[in-house]
């Protein structure tokens, strides 16, 4: 599993409750990270709140053995064959994207670098967590101008539906083409 970066609605689901203890949710999984995003939070002062997420859904996923921390080259690492993961700094110092290829074809899975298809139009707008603004309107100006008019599906992990689509250049910013979903409806 990839953990793009260590906020609670992305590691929400890394473990669940069994009794009195939290345990991994998948025990066989790998948890995957950057050092850059643990090596972040371990070293900032958390809030009552963010510390109990650790508690409960990093910290035991780390104690049972399944953590691991990845050096996330800038050119982006391998972690698995037709996986790569991505800086994408701002949201959070570590965050990463996570390049996926197979049978000649990538998507990108941006962790929260673009939060809203908005952000495609309007790059500058940051979100009100994240932690660099200037960097995550440079991080995410990098990303949309990678892939614009690219075959590269972008995938948005907060966008509302089309989740998915194409980046194209529209005036001085960007726009999301929607894939098709290529489903079917009922009685269609």
């Amino acid at each position: 599993m990839v953990l793009t970066h260590l906020h609670a609605d992305h590691v929400g689901w890394n473990t669940r409750a069994e009794g009195d203890a939290w345990v991994p949710t998948f025990p066989n999984a790998r948890y995957l990270t950057s050092r850059t995003e643990w090596d972040y939070w371990a070293g900032v002062d958390m809030e009552e709140a963010r510390r109990q997420m650790f508690r409960d859904s990093v910290h035991p996923v780390r104690e049972a053995g399944l953590f691991d921390l990845i050096d996330v080259a800038d050119e982006g690492t391998d972690v698995a064959p037709g996986v790569r993961l991505l800086p994408a700094p701002g949201h959070t110092p570590g965050q990463v994207a996570v390049e996926l290829s197979s049978r000649g074809e990538t998507a990108l899975v941006t962790g929260d670098s673009i939060h809203h298809p908005v952000q495609m139009a309007h790059p500058e707008l940051c979100s009100c967590v994240d932690v660099a603004p200037e960097l995550a309107a440079r991080t995410r100006n990098q990303v949309l101008g990678s892939l614009a008019g690219t075959s590269t599906l972008l995938l948005g992990s907060h966008f509302p539906p089309p989740t998915a689509g194409h980046v194209l250049r529209e005036d001085g910013g960007f726009r999301l083409v929607p894939a098709p979903s290529g489903v079917t409806p009922i009685g269609g």
